[in-house]
């Protein structure tokens, strides 16, 4: 009974798992989420390696990888997976060793990274504009991030305020240590 829990979440699960020996990296097992996102039948991935999911030049590190006993070269790692009709996504795959029918595996789910990757692209390109725009007024612009605590700010803010880039710490914490704010 247990066992025929475990592989319904196994089969269930919304999230793209799949399984492959350790020894021979031959995938032994994929769930429903897997075959949907990387195109390929349950049958057809049974017949395949880690290796026909990669990019060419990819192989060889991935082996390597797989091959590996430490668990930290393998944790939350962004890879490239080729899909069947040859798209390649990046994913962030997470794994962990078990035993499968009887043989020595690793159970592996790969998160597609593609729209996540994109969001952050478009994120860096807004970043990007907005300091050009910063940049090309007189105006003094300052900007400070809450969670890692620096700051940027354009150099007419330097100017204005009477300090030079060199001499303004990089962080708020930093500001009040100097006495810049009070």
């Amino acid at each position: 009974q247990t066992q025929a829990q475990y592989r319904l979440l196994f089969e269930q699960n919304p999230l793209p798992f799949w399984v492959f020996h350790r020894d021979t990296l031959r995938i032994l097992e994929a769930n429903a989420a897997a075959v949907s996102q990387y195109g390929y039948s349950r049958g057809e991935f049974k017949c395949m390696s880690i290796a026909d999911i990669r990019p060419p030049e990819d192989v060889a590190e991935a082996v390597a990888v797989a091959r590996s006993a430490r668990p930290e070269e393998r944790r939350g790692r962004l890879w490239r997976h080729v899909r069947r009709d040859g798209s390649v996504m990046p994913v962030s795959v997470h794994s962990a060793d078990i035993e499968f029918r009887g043989e020595p595996a690793r159970l592996v789910l790969a998160l597609d990274m593609t729209e996540r990757m994109r969001d952050q692209e478009r994120i860096e390109a807004s970043e990007q504009r907005f300091q050009l725009v910063a940049r090309a007024t007189s105006d003094a612009v300052f900007d400070w991030n809450i969670v890692t605590g620096e700051s940027w700010r354009t150099d007419s803010f330097d100017a204005l305020f009477g300090y030079r880039s060199a001499e303004m710490p990089p962080t708020i914490e930093g500001w009040r240590q100097e006495e810049i704010l009070t």
